[in-house]
This record gives C-alpha cells, sequence and structure tokens, in this order.
C-alpha cells in the first residue's frame, strides 16, 4: 500500500503545498490505509465467520479498486485521506478473507506452507508495486494509483471460479472444545513482534523519500 505510494509523496506534497499541515497529511495519505486495517480486521474476521469468505471477498476487492483508484483524479487532500480509509477497509478484508480460505483447505504443515508461500508473494508484490510506482510517479504522482485497478479483473475471475466449482454453501467454522488450548502468552508475543514488522513496513516507505 505504502510502498506503492511513497515514490510520488515528494510531488504530492507539493501538489497540495497550500496546505499548512501538509506534511502530516502527505503522511496520513499514506497511514490512514494500515489504521483502518487495525481498527476493522477483527469486526471483518467476525463477519467473514458469519456471511462467508465469498461476499467478503467480492465486497473487499470492489472497496479496494473503487476507492484505490480515486486518488487519480483527488483535488482535496482532505477527500483522498478519506477514500484512503475505505481503501483500506478493503485490504482488511482481502487479508482476512484469504488467510481464512486458505484455513479451510488445509491443515498443519500444508497450511504453514501456504501462509509462508503467501507472505513471500506479499513481499515480491510489495518490491514489484514499488518499482512499477516509482516507475509511474516519474511522470506524475497520480498515475500509480490507477494500478489498484487491478481489482476489477480479480473480481471477475473470483465469480468465474466460484461459479466453475458450484461450491456448496460454507458451514460455519467451529473449533472444537478439545482442540482449545491456552497460549494467551505465545499469541501475545507473536501479535507484538507483527505489530513491529508491519509497523517498520509502514513507516519506512513513508520517511524514506522525505
Amino acid at each position: 500500500m505504502a510502498a506503492l505510494l511513497s515514490p510520488g509523496l515528494p510531488a504530492l506534497q507539493q501538489e497540495f503545498s497550500g496546505e499548512s499541515e501538509i506534511q502530516l497529511l502527505s503522511k496520513l495519505v499514506l497511514m490512514t490505509p494500515a489504521l483502518a486495517i487495525a481498527a476493522s480486521a477483527g469486526m471483518i474476521g467476525f463477519l467473514v465467520d458469519r456471511w462467508g469468505r465469498f461476499p467478503i471477498l467480492i465486497v473487499s476487492l470492489l472497496l479496494f479498486g473503487l476507492f484505490g483508484v480515486q486518488g487519480y483524479w483527488a483535488v482535496d487532500i482532505y477527500a483522498l485521506i478519506t477514500t484512503r480509509f475505505f481503501f483500506g477497509l478493503g485490504v482488511a478484508g482481502i487479508m482476512t478473507t484469504t488467510s481464512t480460505s486458505l484455513a479451510d483447505h488445509f491443515d498443519g504443515l500444508p497450511l504453514r506452507r501456504m501462509l509462508g508461500l503467501q507472505a513471500g508473494l506479499m513481499g515480491l508484490w510489495g518490491i514489484g508495486f514499488q518499482v512499477g510506482g516509482g516507475y509511474l510517479a516519474e511522470t506524475s504522482w497520480r498515475s500509480p494509483f490507477l494500478l489498484y485497478a487491478i481489482a476489477f479483473p480479480l473480481v471477475i475471475a473470483v465469480i468465474l471460479e466460484r461459479s466453475m466449482h458450484n461450491e456448496k454453501a460454507e458451514a460455519e467454522q467451529h473449533i472444537g472444545d478439545a482442540r482449545k488450548i491456552n497460549h494467551a502468552g505465545l499469541v501475545l508475543i507473536l501479535v507484538l513482534l507483527s505489530a513491529c514488522v508491519m509497523s517498520l513496513y509502514a513507516l519506512l516507505p513513508v520517511q524514506g523519500p522525505l
């Protein structure tokens, strides 16, 4: 998210230089999606279990695409920040539905392998987007926003995949009481480590171009 737009951050600041707090506001353009993810991921996880993976994924992809490309036409930085929040909701939905879908189809070692593959592809995707964003930012800071339109063909692909397999209605995922083990301490450590890693991942692209 931030990696795609960070190369154009100086140009964005120049575009809206009339704003008194442009330094802060420009950083919010990059950071607001992360804030939206942190605020909504828990609720989206609840909705995914209640309504199913497919509808949440479709809505999330539409939010990702519709609000992602809005930056190309933005004339007000406050409106841009608002669209970035709804874009972040889409990202949170995509992340949650894809991870839970993997857990539906894999278990044990295969699941760990798939999650590792997912994390690796996310990293490569981020590098590719940053390179592409830097190239497009040479012409205009607005151009990288158009890359978010990739969500629209993905919506079609997801719908086609769904119809081709004629999947049965998804059963609610319940964890048996026998498998419930108290790992609160380990979970807390993992959450803190993940928060540190994601904070660095979000902050470096924001501070780097300045």
